[in-house]
């Protein structure tokens, strides 16, 4: 319970920060806050993605554990331990909790790749298409003298704050959906 309210706590105070920030922002230039907005969309849809594979092989992944848990449930009755002695039954016993492991692992391990590859690296690149876009629209306004050194320090802070902000509302999200806290 006390990791759900740090949860809501933390998208809480993202939500804040991301308010306060993108208000900022506005003050520089109205669109800016709804352009990075926009470039966070491909890692929101690469996350969707991959909550969507999770679902489509929950069934496959529980019925692994559902084997494995046979398996050891078995192992663990001794009237069932007289019976897989005297007919020999360890070798396939052995074998299905083996396979059920090899499976499982292989769901596990693809459900990981495409998170921490797949996932990370849409966000990755949307982070950098995000930071240059903007840093560039701010070195540019400093050249043309539209905004001071200082005003420059602080949208630069802004941009980063706002940045943030943004990825720990999708943090939060995720794992709202990921604990069931919703």
């Amino acid at each position: 319970l006390d990791y759900n309210i740090d949860i809501y706590m933390g998208l809480a105070r993202n939500i804040l920060g991301f308010l306060l920030y993108g208000s900022v922002l506005m003050t520089l230039y109205p669109p800016a806050a709804a352009v990075l907005l926009l470039l966070s969309a491909p890692a929101i849809w690469a996350g969707r993605c991959w909550i969507g594979y999770v679902k489509k092989t929950r069934e496959t992944q529980a019925l692994e554990y559902r084997k494995i848990d046979y398996v050891q449930a078995r192992a663990m009755d001794v009237s069932t331990g007289k019976d897989i002695r005297l007919y020999g039954m360890a070798g396939p016993f052995e074998k299905m909790a083996l396979s059920a492991l090899s499976a499982l692992r292989t769901i596990v391990s693809k459900q990981r790749m495409i998170q921490f590859f797949g996932v990370g690296s849409v966000e990755d690149l949307m982070a950098l298409a995000r930071n240059l876009l903007a840093y560039g629209y701010l070195i540019y306004q400093v050249l043309a003298g539209a905004i001071t050194v200082a005003d420059f320090s602080l949208y630069i802070g802004a941009v980063a704050g706002f940045s943030a902000w943004t990825s720990g509302i999708w943090e939060n999200g995720m794992s709202i959906y990921n604990t069931n806290a919703f």
